[in-house]
């Protein structure tokens, strides 16, 4: 047994949104999502998640899209761009802490 990877891991979560939008709905995958989203950013575990939460959506918008349901297509298209936004703002924040941690000024 091997320990997955940081790729195995965002295409999981991919695999699985789309599997959501494709099939029967899976509450764990939903209520995942919904942690992720509602989540503040702070960790570089919460950049990665964000990042891996976003493609997924981004996978389940394209999969929701294909079915016609343009409503849906667009919320999780949505979400997904909100996480990029959150995987961003969270880079951000660890630079500065990295910056100020190295005794980095800027003027």
């Amino acid at each position: 047994m091997s320990i997955p990877s940081l790729s195995d891991y965002m295409a999981e979560v991919q695999n699985r949104l789309v599997a959501n939008a494709s099939f029967a709905v899976d509450p764990e995958i939903v209520a995942n999502l919904s942690e992720v989203f509602t989540s503040d950013p702070a960790t570089d575990a919460d950049l990665f998640n964000f990042m891996a939460f976003a493609v997924g959506c981004h996978a389940a918008a394209e999969e929701y899209r294909l079915q016609g349901q343009a409503d849906l297509a667009g919320l999780y298209h949505a979400m997904g761009q909100d996480l990029l936004t959150k995987a961003m703002l969270t880079f951000g924040l660890q630079l500065a802490a990295g910056l100020d941690f190295a005794g980095i000024v800027r003027h």
